[in-house]
């Protein structure tokens, strides 16, 4: 395999390795580019100098013709790209990329500078110069336009060399043209001197302008030449053209090789850089993580209060439900004295009717309560969703009232009828009319005493010490009613509490469920991150294997 077919086949494969790559774009567009300049077999020789130092005046001597403007502003943009020995003459203009206009003969164009970035192709069948030659006029150097400073740059890295063009009335070359000059040398490009407006320098005023070439510009030219405009003197500058197309093949080759080495260390610099700087961005699901497992934690305290308070009404509903019965029981004291003096006989179905019927009394009043308690449990916790604001996205406040609702529906459960709560209810009544019998044991056991002390001595017993023995038999039935009502608050309360703790944790899994998908989001995304830095290190680590194998 020869060289030329070597460096071909490693720029298809450095092409194959970051064509992918969106950030390398650019860097492979300029590797398409080296390839079809080798196909092509085109020099490109751009004629770089300030503006009025002759350059176009040099490109219409060539021509023959006033072609290309001279004289121009440094304000205009216009690059002329001209091409000898053509098949036919003509100029094609291209606004912004896009050709608007052809003219199939050689002559002045006239048209705006300021309708966009102009392109001017000159196609001539004159033969001074060879075909595959392209002799670029390109806007002066010294401009402030930066998108003059980028053209030059542009074709600067394109060009196979570079011809500087000086007016020879200037003692020294500028401090912009030696800035340019100091750049170009960056690019590795052969720099030839062309002196422009030489016909009126003497031979010893040229030596003097080749000493101070050869000697004092920051960069050496490969050779220096002497051109005149007015009298048409291009000898010179046309050997020169030919002698550089006469190693054309060689020039080309070198260049793409450099330039091709050259891209190649800039992808290796870039993929670099791209991998110290890249970030794997996991915070949104971090943070969404975090909020989660902070939403699983209030929503658990701020149901945890909010049946703490209800326990504690409730406590405060028993208290005054057993203070209500008791009180009851008391007014019907004096009347169960009176039967205890008069008819001792009915006193236990007395003492039974009074308390049965305080039981029901007490227990309607208490069950009126309790459905206010839960009623307002039910408020309290259709408020956790806004207690429980949390600043987050609306991702995770629809899911927090996702959960609000779910409990509201278990609330809709106890509290509807036929719900739980009724079910309680009636389990408490129930158990209370279960319980009657103890109750009545109760009775026996403390209306016997007394109707045996009514019977055999009611002449000596006074009617204060009868009525505390009455007061003491309802003390003992409190209590015992007490007890009961205690005993099934607790279970009204455990009732509630383990319905609602029960849907909680339904919904709970269902959270902890979506944080097991953010996390196994956030392995995908790390893994993802892991194999595309591991992709870029392996395309990067190909580059590098490529540049070695550039061993001309």
């Amino acid at each position: 395999m020869g060289d030329l077919q070597k460096l071909q086949d490693l720029i298809s494969q450095a092409m194959a390795v970051i064509g992918d790559i969106s950030f390398l774009s650019e860097n492979q567009k300029r590797l398409e580019e080296i390839l079809s300049k080798i196909s092509t077999q085109e020099l490109t020789l751009p004629l770089i100098g300030e503006f009025s130092s002759g350059k176009s005046s040099l490109v219409n001597s060539l021509l023959g013709k006033e072609v290309v403007a001279v004289d121009v502003l440094p304000t205009t943009f216009t690059v002329n790209e001209i091409y000898f020995s053509s098949d036919a003459d003509r100029i094609e203009i291209y606004s912004d990329g896009k050709m608007v206009e052809r003219i199939d003969e050689l002559r002045k164009v006239d048209f705006k500078f300021d309708s966009g970035d102009i392109l001017v192709k000159i196609y001539t069948t004159s033969d001074i110069l060879p075909a595959g030659v392209k002799i670029v006029d390109l806007p002066g150097l010294s401009s402030t336009i930066e998108r003059h400073n980028k053209v030059l740059v542009d074709y600067i890295t394109k060009a196979d060399a570079v011809l500087l063009v000086v007016d020879s009335n200037q003692a020294t070359v500028t401090l912009t043209t030696k800035n340019f000059l100091e750049f170009t040398n960056l690019f590795k490009h052969e720099i030839y001197l062309v002196y422009t407006k030489s016909d009126l320098k003497s031979e010893f005023e040229r030596a003097e302008l080749f000493n101070y070439a050869a000697t004092k510009m920051p960069v050496k030219p490969e050779k220096i030449i002497f051109t005149s405009a007015k009298e048409n003197y291009l000898s010179e500058f046309i050997e020169l053209i030919n002698s550089i197309n006469d190693r054309k093949a060689d020039i080309l080759f070198k260049n793409a090789v450099n330039d091709f080495r050259n891209i190649c260390n800039v992808v290796v610099e870039i993929i670099n850089n791209n991998i110290n700087l890249s970030k794997l961005d996991v915070k949104e699901i971090e943070d969404e993580l975090k909020k989660l497992n902070e939403q699983i934690d209030l929503l658990e305290s701020e149901l945890r209060n909010r049946i703490n308070s209800f326990e504690d009404r409730l406590y405060n509903l028993n208290k005054e439900t057993v203070r209500n019965f008791e009180e009851r029981l008391q007014r019907y004291s004096g009347r169960l004295a009176t039967i205890a003096f008069e008819n001792p006989d009915s006193l236990e179905n007395a003492f039974d009717n009074f308390v049965k019927t305080s039981i029901v009394e007490v227990l309607d009043s208490y069950s009126q309560k309790l459905n206010v308690e839960v009623g307002a449990l039910s408020k309290e916790i259709q408020g956790i969703a806004e207690s429980v604001d949390i600043g987050v996205t609306s991702t995770i406040k629809g899911r927090i009232q996702w959960i609000t609702n779910i409990v509201l529906v278990l609330l809709v459960d106890i509290l509807a009828p036929g719900g739980i709560l009724q079910a309680v209810v009636y389990t408490l009544i129930g158990n209370f009319a279960r319980k009657i019998g103890l109750l009545g044991n109760i009775i026996d056991r403390v209306i016997e005493p007394i109707k045996n002390l009514v019977t055999e001595l009611v002449k000596r017993l006074t009617r204060s010490y009868v009525e505390t023995k009455i007061n003491e038999a309802i003390k003992e039935v409190v209590r015992e009613f007490e007890n009961i009502l205690v005993n099934e608050s607790r279970n009204i309360a455990e009732r509630i509490k383990s319905e609602i703790y029960k849907e909680f944790e339904a919904s709970k899994s269902e959270i902890l469920n979506s944080i097991m998908v953010l996390q196994d989001q956030k392995r995908k995304k790390v893994d993802e991150f892991n194999a595309y830095l591991n992709s870029l290190k392996d395309k990067r680590d190909r580059i590098i294997e490529i540049i070695k194998e550039l061993s001309f």
